[in-house]
């Protein structure tokens, strides 16, 4: 299931990718819950969605210790995920923000606390991976021919992406020690 936010215009632009079992709709418990969000729930296959109201997730959270650490496990690595897309985003270099962009999707897309492997397959669009890079599409095309070029990822005209992580994390470096890509 994909997280799209809808702009203004109807644009839609990726937001997250929820894998089976992941709670999302959380922020629908905050005290902006009555507020507009922007965003809506596309299912790309076949799929079940629970909801609850929130009189009934207080509630249940009172009385269930274990879906309490589910949510505060959920909050935790949601705050990490939005800090590792600011450290992305202040990338100046946008070789480097796009590379390490792709490198965070792949470990995302690994379950939890897993290693992405060697080639890990992506359904997104050049479109999508521009506006959560804050780069132009035709620049993300640049570099997705380039990265192709240098066997980094591989994609073709249908199919998915696939990022080989292993090469491209050797060229950006350890991500966490924040080395500079090589030109």
């Amino acid at each position: 299931m994909h997280i799209v936010a809808v702009s203004a215009e109807g644009q839609e632009h990726l937001y997250r990718a929820v894998v089976p079992g992941e709670l999302f709709g959380e922020i629908c418990f905050c005290a902006h819950r009555h507020a507009p969000h922007g965003t809506v729930a596309r299912c790309l296959g076949r799929s079940e969605v629970w909801a609850t109201s929130y009189d009934d997730f207080r509630r249940s959270i009172r009385d269930d210790a274990s879906l309490v650490d589910s949510v505060i496990q959920t909050f935790c690595v949601r705050v990490s995920e939005a800090e590792q897309r600011v450290q992305i985003l202040a990338c100046r270099d946008a070789r480097e923000r796009l590379a390490r962009l792709l490198l965070h999707l792949a470990v995302t897309k690994s379950p939890r606390g897993a290693e992405p492997g060697e080639d890990t397959a992506l359904t997104i669009t050049h479109s999508d991976l521009a506006a959560m890079a804050a780069l132009s599409r035709p620049h993300v095309s640049v570099l997705m021919t380039e990265f192709r070029g240098r066997r980094l990822v591989t994609y073709g005209r249908s199919g998915p992406l696939r990022v080989l992580t292993a090469r491209l994390r050797r060229m950006v470096g350890d991500v966490e020690g924040h080395t500079p890509v090589s030109s």
